[in-house]
């Protein structure tokens, strides 16, 4: 690559001759970035101070990339790169935080520029330049929609699965949502969402690219996570997805708004609910609010925490045709997404997503029921599938002696008590009734290791006589 950067004609010719002699074989991406508003930075600096900061850009760029990756200037404050044989989705990433990072490094009245990347790859999302450029600006756009400073992978989710395909046998096949049945789905679900929290960069990736999932299949336009502001390890500005079109609109009193919606939601349908605009029994304020958005479907999930109601999931669809989801279907899939919520939860426990999958994946793997409670507020904040199909998954959040004892009130005889919290070898065994089960199971306590985990318990509730018939 020469140190003088591309312009937009030399690199759609430049990109359309490297996928022609690739003939269908290698993975690129194309990276579409520009900076976030830079109308407002050229009003401060000036144009001439405008043009010395896009100088700086390139130059860094020249210096960044090497070898066979192509940058161009395309117009005004606007970039691209193709970087080639990418070897993984988590590159790519790390690949556009740097970029971010690199451009933050320069400051405009000790304010740090930022700049929003899209990306697209070959062949997933086409095999020409003008498919490429179409697909990284539609996930530009969506990375703006939802907050600027950051970058999205188009169809982030659905890139993902179909790029572990190729990896895993050198090819891709389509997926179309629109035909699976039931069991394929749960299958799709269960697989995608542990890989997507096993190879994204941050949690927060994971969740949007499973907002992304759900929306497809079921047909909404949108969905976001809100939550009370006691609750900022959910961080909901970076836990929403949309649809091209159908833009989640982001500001103060509009996430107060939600808050309340899902709060009269939570007091009509308590764990979950679909509403429409022409139901009998529907809220005013509910009623109100979908029509002010152009709701014409909505579906609550409620989150809770210590046993509290502290906020929800909310789809949107703003179609006519309802999305595709039965009442049957709503208990199914209100475990998943308190599921998905139970990984945020506890993703802080651990040193990263990969770290947070690994015990997931070793905890689905023991034949018993396991769950992560936090001792001091007493709450369920991870359940693994086997305690889920016990107790439900509306149950993660709520207190453990609830759920797993009947009680209204705390244990007398809390075996943890007794546990030295200083001591992360500490443990305790103890035989209890399980009312999930009716049947009498060895309850085993300790520590969970982790980052921060102090108050952490780890519970494996083993019924010893089905567990030997299993091994």
């Amino acid at each position: 690559m020469s140190d003088q950067l591309l312009f937009y004609n030399e690199m759609e010719e430049m990109i359309d001759s490297v996928i022609k002699a690739e003939n269908g074989h290698g993975i690129h991406g194309l990276l579409i970035f520009n900076l976030d508003n830079f109308g407002e930075i050229n009003k401060m600096v000036g144009i001439e101070g405008g043009d010395e900061i896009l100088d700086i850009i390139s130059s860094k760029l020249g210096d960044f990339f090497k070898g066979t990756d192509i940058v161009a200037k395309l117009k005004g404050d606007e970039y691209a790169v193709l970087v080639r044989n990418i070897r993984s989705i988590t590159d790519i990433e790390k690949l556009s935080d740097k970029i971010l990072r690199s451009v933050s490094e320069i400051k405009v009245e000790d304010t740090p520029i930022t700049s929003t990347i899209g990306v697209a790859l070959y062949p997933f999302h086409g095999e020409e330049y003008a498919d490429l450029k179409n697909c990284a600006y539609q996930a530009l756009m969506r990375a703006k929609a939802n907050g600027k400073d950051g970058y999205r992978i188009y169809e982030s989710a659905l890139t993902k699965a179909k790029f572990s395909e190729y990896m895993y046998n050198g090819t891709y096949g389509e997926f179309d949502y629109s035909v699976m049945n039931e069991s394929e789905w749960d299958k799709y679900f269960t697989g995608v969402s542990r890989q997507l929290f096993r190879y994204d960069s941050n949690i927060y990736t994971s969740i949007n690219s499973l907002l992304e999932i759900f929306c497809l299949y079921y047909g909404f336009n949108r969905a976001y996570v809100v939550t009370n502001e006691d609750h900022t390890e959910y961080d909901e500005r970076r836990m929403e997805f949309a649809m091209p079109g159908y833009e989640y609109i982001r500001s103060d009193l509009l996430n107060l708004l939600r808050l309340d919606l899902v709060a009269r939601l939570y007091e009509d349908y308590d764990v979950c609910g679909i509403v429409h605009p022409d139901d009998e029994y529907i809220d005013p304020e509910v009623l109100s609010y979908m029509k002010d958005i152009g709701d014409k479907e909505l579906l609550f999930f409620a989150i809770k925490d210590e046993g509290r109601f502290i906020g929800g999931i909310v789809f949107e669809n703003a179609e006519e045709e309802t999305a595709r989801i039965s009442l049957n279907g709503l208990a199914k899939l209100s475990d998943q997404m308190n599921t998905v919520i139970s990984y945020a939860l506890i993703a802080k426990r651990f040193k990263s997503s990969k770290d947070l999958m690994s015990k997931i994946e070793m905890f689905e793997a023991i034949p018993a029921e396991v769950y992560i409670l936090d001792f001091k507020n007493k709450c369920i904040e991870y359940m693994n599938s086997r305690a889920i199909e016990l107790a439900g998954a509306s149950s993660i959040g709520d207190k453990c002696y609830k759920i797993l004892h009947n009680n209204k009130i705390e244990c007398a005889d809390c075996p943890v008590r007794d546990m030295d919290i200083n001591d992360p070898k500490a443990n305790a065994r103890v035989e209890t009734f399980n009312f999930s089960t009716c049947k009498m199971v060895l309850n085993l306590y300790s520590w969970i290791s982790g980052k921060d985990n102090k108050g952490k318990v780890l519970l494996i509730s083993v019924d010893v006589e089905n567990l030997f018939k299993e091994l």
